[in-house]
């Protein structure tokens, strides 16, 4: 008994020894590490309308709030040890980094700041979207220029598009390959044909609804006749060409976007063309099952910070 005592004493007092040199690198990290500066006067104009700050809702980063051409936008910058290569993580919808008490991607959001990855998001609004739209594209390739110039970014932006934030995100990133690294796809539309269909991209059924600044702006006529040029899914050859890797998570009991017309097909597709794609199946699972298989996701996480 006396022995076990000993050696469970010494345990302890290891266990102590190892937690105060553990809290000692923390206090050295943080304290010798340049917190990162923002000037929300220097940033609010210019393209950058309505800047607030928040230093208080996330442990690693700063969240700056602003309006671009009218939409909601977000930057989130991480408080310390900042990447060397200033990456960052570009997420549609953006909302879900951000809005709300609990935004939907807080995990990934929390994480990639602690990593010391940037976060953006461009908000389109409610049941609004920009499927795969010329205008939406330009959109949020301009947001892309914006933030990269403002907040002097890699060139290489790692994407997030999730359910109709597939189609926001593949529609420029195949106009604009060399400014794309990566895209992750959760249960993401590929395929403007499955979701929201056709009918709906000329003529919007409520509650879904596309503002009219990102509209297709076309006749049925006009669109099919330019589909193959619009689609995002027969349009992958230039982010092939480009070595963009990709990843995605879908379950295979979606019944709002068809994981076989959208990860299997583009899948077929991409390594095709010799693109470099991972497909995780969530079994069993739909387009609104819980929710942290699809935003917890580990093998999601390690493809957004992979080296």
């Amino acid at each position: 008994m006396f022995a076990r005592s000993q050696s469970t004493t010494r345990k302890a007092a290891n266990a102590q020894k190892g937690l105060r040199a553990l809290l000692m690198l923390l206090v050295l990290i943080l304290f010798s590490t340049r917190s990162y500066a923002v000037d929300s006067a220097a940033l609010d104009g210019k393209g950058l309308e309505k800047v607030q700050v928040d230093d208080e809702r996330w442990t690693f980063g700063k969240q700056i709030t602003f309006e671009y051409r009218g939409h909601a936008c977000v930057m989130m910058v991480p408080k310390w040890n900042v990447d060397k290569k200033r990456r960052c993580v570009y997420i549609s919808p953006g909302g879900l980094a951000f809005q709300g008490e609990f935004p939907q991607m807080a995990f990934y959001v929390e994480t990639l700041l602690a990593k010391g990855f940037h976060v953006a998001g461009l908000e389109m609004g409610g049941m609004a979207s920009s499927p795969g739209s010329p205008a939406g594209a330009q959109l949020h390739y301009e947001f892309y220029q914006l933030v990269t110039k403002k907040f002097d970014l890699h060139e290489k932006a790692r994407l997030v598009g999730q359910s109709n934030g597939g189609l926001i995100q593949y529609a420029w990133a195949f106009r604009h390959p060399e400014c794309v690294d990566r895209v992750l796809g959760l249960l993401a539309v590929t395929d403007f044909r499955t979701w929201p269909c056709l009918d709906n991209l000329i003529n919007p059924t409520p509650p879904f609804r596309i503002p009219k600044h990102v509209a297709f702006n076309m006749t049925l006529q006009e669109l099919l006749a330019q589909m193959k040029d619009l689609n995002p899914i027969d349009n992958l050859a230039p982010l092939a060409k480009a070595g963009v890797k990709v990843y995605h998570l879908h379950g295979d009991n979606d019944g709002t976007v068809p994981i076989d017309a959208n990860t299997y097909e583009f899948a077929r597709r991409y390594r095709a063309l010799g693109g470099e794609m991972t497909v995780q199946v969530a079994k069993d699972y739909g387009h609104h099952t819980p929710l942290p298989m699809y935003n917890e996701n580990q093998g999601a996480l390690r493809f957004l910070i992979a080296d």
